[in-house]
């Protein structure tokens, strides 16, 4: 007789409940996510509208706020998108940018859980939020390359891992169908971080800016992968931009066909601290 084991693996992999870490209530778990239901996630993740250039949330009512629109995006059918004043006056680096969700309850807490308490098992269902919002996975399914921001030495030896190529590990899983995961890459050896500089925590826009100035740089691998592609950059949690925005102007110098941003939450406008 054939003998049967039972392991955690094959648990989770059948399907068998979980608790959600959002409302507490058992759940059936996928293989996907086994981290919070999906009723939870309808409530706490709606599809809202946001600024095209910075993902910001829009107001109510986009018409009462100083709005500009775009109507030549390629990642939505809408004849009016809204670009809140900021981006008119100031446009990124960038073509498009997308959140999949706003760093508030219960999001913030599962990125502070997956960055600073080694909770990596968080970033599946992380990735998973990016592919399930429309916009997100518009942007991610019709790049040639996915770049995850990276980070500096010292925080990937005190964390162990850099999220967001865990975050491009588990998109390109999710969209193995689509074009872009033949030419998916991860943050090295395409892009170089420099480790100098103090800590971007608790500063503004402008100071991120120059602290960030030359701190990434491509390798020759990085410009060969990006010249003449659509590239978009992944990362956790977009604050100021101002990552973006160094990270956007060096793949830039490549000169990529586009460049495009895809977050998994965006702070409100006043500005939630990021750790």
């Amino acid at each position: 007789m054939a003998s049967f084991t039972l392991t955690w693996s094959s648990l989770t992999s059948a399907g068998w409940p979980s608790t959600c870490q959002i409302c507490g209530l058992w759940f059936r778990g996928s293989a996907n996510n086994r981290a919070w239901c999906s009723d939870c996630q309808q409530n706490c993740a709606p599809q809202v509208a946001r600024c095209v250039h910075c993902a910001l949330l829009a107001p109510h009512d986009p018409h009462e706020a100083d709005t500009a629109f775009n109507t030549s995006s390629p990642y939505s059918n809408a004849a009016a998108h809204w670009r809140c004043g900021a981006c008119a006056s100031h446009p990124n680096p960038w073509q498009w940018a997308s959140a999949a969700v706003s760093y508030a309850y219960p999001w913030a807490g599962m990125i502070v859980r997956l960055k600073h308490q080694q909770d990596s098992a968080l970033a599946k269902p992380l990735a998973q939020l990016m592919v399930q919002d429309r916009i997100c996975r518009d942007t991610l399914a019709s790049a040639d390359v996915w770049l995850g921001v990276p980070i500096t030495h010292r925080k990937l030896g005190l964390r162990g891992f850099n999220q967001t190529d865990l975050l491009v590990d588990h998109i390109a899983g999710a969209l193995a169908h689509c074009r872009a995961t033949s030419n998916w890459a991860t943050t090295r050896p395409l892009v170089q971080r420099q480790d100098h500089g103090p800590s971007q925590q608790g500063l503004g826009r402008q100071q991120r800016l120059r602290n960030l100035k030359g701190v990434f740089s491509l390798t020759p691998a990085g410009v060969q992968a990006t010249a003449g592609r659509h590239v978009v950059l992944v990362d956790d949690v977009y604050t100021t931009g101002a990552t973006l925005t160094a990270l956007a102007s060096a793949v830039q110098q490549a000169q990529p066909a586009s460049v495009h941003v895809c977050v998994v939450a965006r702070t409100p406008q006043n500005g939630a601290a990021v750790q």
